[in-house]
């Protein structure tokens, strides 16, 4: 939905690539302004970008906007494996820069190179890290932080792929059991909600948590329960069911070694990927020794070991993707 102000009369509109050369697409459209000036005009654009709008008023004055994209927006949540918390910063390849990345916080996109922005710190620069340290000192790592994650390798392989722009919207919060994301409990919920509303429409949900409730021992038919009850609570919110994409992720040796209750938390996973709405996402714990963080962190990885994650959660995406085409 195009919508601005300008000056009465004729308004021509080209859509254009926003890339070297500027190739037009289709031909112009042509739409009167009324004497308010304002407009709002609905143009169905197919898959693909980046693009510009080139707007030229009868007066002669010209607008240009964009760039903008049509393609795939994600909603990444969970705790620290989906956040900025491995060893290595990665950045977008793709030479249009076609992965893009949402501020919840400061209601932004920008290109998704690492760190990914997030509702634990202020992705302003200096500041982050001046932050993110501070916050992390108490975990004893915070020399050894980094604010890298998976996300760039991720959105390059499925444009690779797709051919069109991917977004995520990065909700992940470090260190949480499943109960901190409880409808009307959890503190994170709100954080939650606010992130799929700011999406508007989106392919899917993917989250990816578990070690915390390893910790602690969260019983696997609770996590299973307060789950179903975001799942629920975030389909009322929004008035329709979106999909979930559940990633396996028990594993940190360094801080517990509770075999028996991973394997039961792993089994309680495999149960609800049989629910609908609820999609097949990584094994993350099949990723081992070398692939995990070399900093003593077990739960995070290694830069090998982004790189393996990356193509998991891309096969599961892509999967998920053609699951739903017709």
């Amino acid at each position: 939905m195009l919508r601005g102000k300008c000056s009465p009369g004729q308004l021509n509109i080209r859509l254009s690539l926003a890339a070297p050369g500027n190739a037009q697409i289709g031909g112009p459209l042509t739409f009167e302004v009324p004497d308010s000036g304002e407009f709002a005009l609905a143009v169905q654009m197919p898959a693909g970008g980046w693009y510009a709008f080139r707007l030229q008023a009868s007066d002669g004055a010209k607008t240009l906007c964009g760039p903008f994209g049509v393609g795939e927006v994600y909603i990444v949540a969970g705790q620290s494996n989906v956040g900025n918390y491995h060893d290595a910063r990665f950045s977008v390849t793709d030479p249009q820069c076609r992965v893009a990345a949402y501020s919840v916080s400061a209601n932004y996109w920008r290109v998704a190179h690492d760190p990914q922005p997030s509702v634990e710190f202020a992705d302003d620069g200096k500041t982050y890290w001046n932050r993110a340290h501070g916050i992390l000192e108490k975990h004893n790592f915070s020399l050894d932080f980094s604010g890298g994650s998976f996300w760039p390798l991720v959105g390059d392989q499925l444009v690779a792929v797709l051919q069109i722009p991917i977004g995520f919207v990065n909700v992940a919060v470090g260190n949480n059991p499943i109960a901190n994301w409880e409808p009307g409990r959890g503190p994170h919920f709100p954080i939650l909600e606010n992130g799929v509303r700011q999406a508007g429409k989106f392919r899917a949900i993917l989250w990816q948590q578990g070690e915390s409730d390893l910790y602690i021992d969260t019983d696997p038919e609770m996590w299973c329960r307060i789950f179903e009850s975001i799942r629920s609570a975030i389909s009322q919110s929004l008035g329709s069911a979106p999909d979930w994409l559940l990633a396996k992720s028990t594993y940190h040796p360094t801080v517990y070694n509770k075999p028996s209750h991973e394997a039961a938390l792993r089994a309680t996973i495999q149960k609800v990927w049989q629910n609908e709405g609820v999609f097949r996402g990584p094994d993350v714990d099949l990723l081992g020794g070398t692939m995990r963080s070399t900093a003593g962190r077990s739960m995070h990885l290694s830069p090998e070991g982004q790189k393996h994650a990356a193509f998991l959660w891309a096969r599961s995406m892509l999967n998920h993707i053609e699951a739903k085409s017709p």
